[in-house]
């Protein structure tokens, strides 16, 4: 038996887990995990009213996968790319539109 999940698996907890301790660490802000391209825009001063930060993955074999994680009060964020908890997750109530997001 593989004491290791599958690569899936393993992503997707990566990512809740990103949501998790981000939301515990910026309470009162909306929190964004993705990987595939994406575009944003979120209203006002970077640092203040949103921000930004990166984690690695790191897998089984050589190299990792790069997430990008945002916090912010509201704006939207349209996710370029393949859905599913492998390569994003959201908290918050946005209005979703396919792979847009919008926090009003």
């Amino acid at each position: 038996m593989n004491p290791h999940p599958p690569l899936s698996q393993a992503r997707g907890n990566f990512v809740r887990k990103l949501l998790d301790t981000t939301s515990k660490a910026k309470p009162g802000f909306n929190v964004i995990v993705i990987h595939t391209k994406h575009s944003y825009a979120f209203q006002g001063v970077r640092n203040v009213d949103w921000g930004h930060d990166h984690a690695e993955f790191q897998r089984d074999v050589p190299g990792t996968i790069g997430f990008e994680i945002y916090w912010f009060h509201k704006g939207w964020l349209r996710n370029e790319g393949d859905g599913g908890w492998l390569n994003w997750g959201y908290t918050g109530s946005p209005k979703r539109e396919g792979g847009l997001l919008t926090y009003s």
